[in-house]
Parts: C-alpha cells; structure tokens; sequence
C-alpha cells in the first residue's frame, strides 16, 4: 500500500489545516438530511478525503467517478443516472455519487447533471470535489452547499511528514543540513498539495527504510515559477514552456497558485524595464480573467510565456494589440 492511502485521512479529526471547515461539516452530519455538497479548493488539501469520512459517519454507500476520465453527456446519461435512481441496498441509510474534478465535465453533461440531481434528490446525494469553481454552470452551485478548502500551509505540511517518518521508522537525521534542505525544498515544490508531499517523500525513502543526502538531493525537481519566468525572460521559451506544464499537469499545481506565484516572481524579475513590467502586468491580469472564464489552461499558460517572450525580444510597435494597454 502506498504511503498516500495508508495515510488518508479516515475520520474529520485527522483532515488537517480545515478547521473552520470541519466545524461547519459536524452541524451538517448530525442532521438527518445530507444536502448536495461542492469542496472547492486545490488538489491535495482533503476533498476528496473529506466526501468519504461524510460517507463513512452517514453510513451511506458511496460511488466515486472522476470527470477527468469521464466527462461527456454519454456517461451523465447513462452511468450517473442508474447510479442516482437505484435505490440502496442492504443497511446503508442512503447514497453518494461522488463527482471528482467536476469543473472538468463539458457544458452539455453539467445541464444533464443538474436534471439528474432533481429528478433523483430523494434517493442520491451528489458531492463534487471542483478546483476551478468558475467552471461549473451556476444551477449546479446553487443545488449545492459550498465549502472552500485553504491551502495548506507549509507547516501543516512538514507537521505531517514527520508524523509519517516517525510512524514509518524511517531512519532521517534531521540535524543533517542537506537532508534538511531537501526536505525543505520537497515541501516547497509541493506548494501546500499534501498528497504530492507524500508522494515525493516515498520517492526519497530508501529499501532500507532510510532518508539519504543522495536519495533526497539527487531528485529531479521541476523548476519553480520564479525560475521558469527567469528562464522565458532569459530566452528559452522551449524550457520554460515545458516546466510551467510540468508543474500544472505532473505535479499539479493549481492555476491559482500559479497566478499568485507569477505576481510574486514578476517584482523580483530582473532587467524588465517599468513600461516592460506594466505591460505584462497587465496580461497577467487578462490571463486570470481568462482563467475564471473556464478556457484551456494549458493553452492560456502558453500564451502567456509567449508574451513574455515576445515583449522581451521582439521589437512591435507600440500599437501592436499585443502589447497595447488593454490587451
């Protein structure tokens, strides 16, 4: 068993860095009504966690499905649907259909959706696990009680990984400044996503059940947004290109986090001048709005570096709509 599930969280007290949230959930499960839930937030906080632990307390039969891998009309219609009518069976007190990365369904399967869940609201409770909220079609929100999930901080995340060192006897000096480095820095890269942390954790652990300097340094890291925005500054559009989907699709970074850390990196960026500065400012700004409207991330990102690329490099002229205000 991986360290990611044996660590799951299995009951609310163990879902970490939500308190505010986990008070809100225990009014709801000592009620006997279980209304439509969404968790928004980004990957690796406990969504998903969570909607079993609601199960589990409930003593409700849940069906897990990730829109990512089925996101078309055909499945709402057919397999959402004979899950959502068939009643329960046994001595379960009812049914969940958990929805992950529902903001993934197409605009066709969320208007099917959301007659599915009126039709069947008698005998099926819909939880949507959602990272990008703007995506999901208002009907559906609103049928939904909505829980936003923070980010886990970094000390939330370390507090975790030591819990799981020392409950996996895994030998680590800790008072070794490399290994503490490099657990620094897997922390860092996991930017508040839990199950990435862990992940990379089981990747330094040796057979022997050991952290090395070699085992943690000689990772390969994907470069940080800091670094990838240097990289396109400096050039190499190919480079920067390829880490910054690195980070969105292999290690998953929320386009949130990624927006933030962009900000961050644009006022550290060196050699921009301030009429520079403002006009990719400005795009970042377009780029977020683009974001919230539920376009291609991956295409957005891209474009984004391209720009960068071009307003460094290439000369326009100052009306050019690329580099125009507003644009």
């Amino acid at each position: 068993m991986s360290l990611v599930e044996k660590y799951r969280p299995k009951s609310l007290d163990e879902i970490i860095g939500q308190d505010q949230l986990k008070a809100k959930i225990r009014n709801i499960l000592v009620k006997d009504y279980l209304p439509h839930l969404m968790f928004v937030g980004d990957p690796g906080v406990g969504k998903t966690s969570l909607a079993h632990i609601i199960a589990q307390e409930k003593h409700y039969y849940l069906i897990e499905m990730n829109a990512s891998d089925e996101r078309g009309i055909d499945v709402v219609r057919h397999e959402i649907k004979q899950y959502a009518r068939t009643k329960t069976i046994g001595d379960y007190k009812g049914k969940i259909i958990l929805l992950d990365e529902a903001d993934n369904l197409t605009a066709d399967a969320m208007d099917a959706l959301r007659r599915t869940m009126e039709r069947y609201e008698h005998i099926t409770t819909f939880i949507f696990t959602v990272n990008r909220p703007e995506r999901v079609i208002d009907p559906i929100k609103s049928r939904c009680a909505i829980f936003y999930f923070k980010r886990l901080t970094d000390a939330d995340v370390l507090k975790r990984i030591l819990f799981i060192l020392k409950n996996e006897r895994i030998s680590v000096d800790l008072k070794n400044p490399k290994i503490k480095a490099g657990l620094r820095e897997l922390i860092r890269y996991a930017n508040g996503d839990l199950r990435t942390a862990i992940n990379m954790l089981e990747s330094v652990i040796t057979k022997e059940k050991t952290i090395t300097e070699e085992s943690i340094l000689i990772e390969e890291k994907p470069q940080n947004v800091q670094q990838i925005l240097q990289t396109v500054l400096d050039g190499d559009f190919e480079t920067a290109r390829n880490e910054l989907q690195k980070l969105y699709i292999q290690n998953r970074y929320g386009t949130n986090a990624i927006i933030e850390q962009l900000y961050d990196a644009l006022s550290k960026a060196d050699g921009l001048s301030d009429a520079v500065r403002i006009k990719i400012y400005e795009k970042l700004g377009e780029l977020e709005r683009n974001l919230k409207l539920g376009t291609n991330p991956i295409i957005q990102l891209t474009s984004f570096l391209a720009f960068l690329w071009i307003v460094q490099y290439v000369k326009v002229p100052s009306e050019c709509p690329l580099v125009a205000k507003g644009s």
